[in-house]
């Protein structure tokens, strides 16, 4: 009569690393979720036929890191100023951990010293009315003696469009928005907590006499499910930036217009710009992207669930 041996030992061993690969499934699945979610938000925007620009940061090198994503090829490229070395920009986890977001190189003592990406020309600004959007982190503000604060987006045509800036304000620092002819114009519109990932999504149309600007935020760390509408202004930001259509500029992505100063102090992982104001629930549905991770799973995870469930009845079934 034959008899079967059993060993203890190696039952054990394939049942924990049985139990590893079950593991390592759930958070592959978790991962493409939160990765997808960005993703999702880029697609959304890709889909509308006025899309000036789109830069997601994502790709092995610069070839593919700083194209832009729209149909309209207005690629970045590389840019230092002072002692700054363009091969410190960095390119580091994104919202979620996961995809990529773009840092600059920062001086907390000048400026002038640091790097970062402007585009390789001049972007027309032929659209008087348009929506920024942005999924960034920002470290808590530096100001060096000579600053004019950190910037997001920022181009300058005949007047300022300091669309997305950073400055000292609170306990970590705000962001803000400067339009038209004097630099000191600024609404203190978003406060922020260092480290927190934020949607912040900016307005902006030119009435003839001054720029209309509504910022509205999303705090994705803290798993905000809908926007705070931070600030509208009706008065304060006079200058023709727009210039009858005529307007132009190169833009300055994490960085001055120029692409060689104030550099942003923090990560960017998606900047997008489209020539008209979204609707609320434009808005809306593109947070609800971002936000899908803690919502319903895409069906290539739930595959991923049902794999990993079916891996431990299995497991239940043998002990």
């Amino acid at each position: 009569m034959s008899r079967t041996k059993f060993y203890p030992g190696v039952i054990m061993t394939v049942r924990v690393r049985a139990g590893a690969v079950a593991l390592a499934i759930l958070a592959i699945g978790v991962a493409q979720r939160v990765d997808a979610a960005v993703a999702d938000l880029e697609a959304m925007q890709q889909a509308n036929a006025n899309l000036l620009f789109q830069y997601g940061f994502e790709g092995a090198d610069d070839s593919t890191r700083l194209a832009d994503g729209s149909a309209n090829s207005y690629d970045l490229m590389r840019a230092a100023g002072g002692s700054g070395d363009v091969n410190n920009i960095q390119f580091v986890p994104g919202w979620g951990g996961v995809g990529q977001a773009y840092q600059p190189e920062i001086d907390v003592a000048s400026r002038s010293n640091g790097a970062g990406l402007v585009t390789t020309g001049a972007v027309p600004f032929a659209s008087s009315s348009f929506t920024v959007e942005a999924v960034l982190q920002a470290d808590a503000y530096s100001s060096p003696p000579d600053s004019n604060g950190r910037y997001v987006l920022a181009a300058r045509t005949g007047q300022r469009m300091y669309m997305l800036r950073a400055y000292e304000n609170g306990d970590d620092g705000e962001l803000t928005t400067t339009f038209g002819d004097s630099n000191g114009d600024r609404e203190t519109v978003i406060n922020y907590d260092a480290g927190d990932w934020l949607y912040v999504v900016l307005t902006a149309s030119w009435n003839g006499a001054t720029t209309d600007v509504t910022w509205n935020v999303a705090n994705l760390t803290d798993g905000d499910v809908s926007f705070t509408t931070s600030g509208t202004d009706t008065g304060l930001f006079g200058g023709d930036w727009y210039d009858g259509g005529a307007g132009s500029s190169a833009v300055g992505v994490g960085a001055f217009s120029n692409g060689t100063q104030e550099f942003f102090h923090g990560r960017i992982d998606s900047v997008a710009l489209t020539n008209e104001v979204l609707s609320a629930n434009d808005m809306q549905g593109r947070l609800d992207a971002l936000n899908r991770p803690a919502q319903v799973p895409e069906p290539a995870t739930c595959g991923l669930l049902a794999a990993a469930a079916g891996l431990t009845l299995a497991l239940r079934r043998r002990q």
